[in-house]
């Protein structure tokens, strides 16, 4: 990754975080984020939901700093989007969606938008094409009619949205590129 936040020594951890293999018969060399990926699996433990709030916490942090330190790939965005289906409460959901809309942006976590006089731009548009091809769309309208009603609802819609409303940019930016 680029993120001046992260010197060497922090990029070297998480790319070992990101690239050991947590079974030894799970090893595939081509998949440097095999940890994250499972690490994004057992988040629809039971075990996961168990944990206090804090602990959780541990799970999205691992992802988004990983992913700032620019060790996300198609086989983490798509674990990650495997979460929307399995996800049993709404704070959790709200977790996941918010998670996922950081890994999908630049690689800062920032939003992608217009930023002062800096022209729209997607870094890495490519990570949205992976969570759409893996069904980010239909899994986040799906999620969305389990967790009606509940206190943390509005949230999921506006958490909801953002990720969508940056799709929306990605495909509004790659229009501009092309014309």
């Amino acid at each position: 990754g680029k993120d001046k936040n992260y010197d060497d020594q922090a990029k070297k951890f998480f790319k070992a975080i990101a690239t050991t293999p947590v079974v030894s018969n799970a090893f595939d060399p081509t998949n440097d984020g095999i940890f994250l990926s499972n690490i994004a699996t057992l988040m629809k433990t039971d075990s996961f939901y168990k944990l206090e709030e804090i602990d959780q916490e541990f799970y999205y942090d691992i992802l988004l700093r990983s992913s700032h330190a620019g060790y996300i790939d198609k086989h983490v965005i798509s674990s990650v989007i495997d979460l929307f289906a399995s996800v049993r409460r709404c704070d959790v959901a709200v977790r996941v969606v918010d998670l996922t809309f950081n890994l999908l942006c630049k690689r800062t976590g920032q939003w992608i938008g217009d930023q002062k006089d800096k022209p729209i731009l997607a870094e890495d548009d490519g990570r949205f094409a992976v969570a759409i091809d893996a069904g980010m769309v239909e899994s986040l309208l799906k999620m969305l009619p389990r967790f009606v009603g509940q206190r943390q609802y509005p949230a999921l819609r506006d958490t909801m949205y953002n990720l969508l409303d940056s799709v929306h940019i990605v495909v509004a930016t790659r229009k501009k590129r092309s014309t």
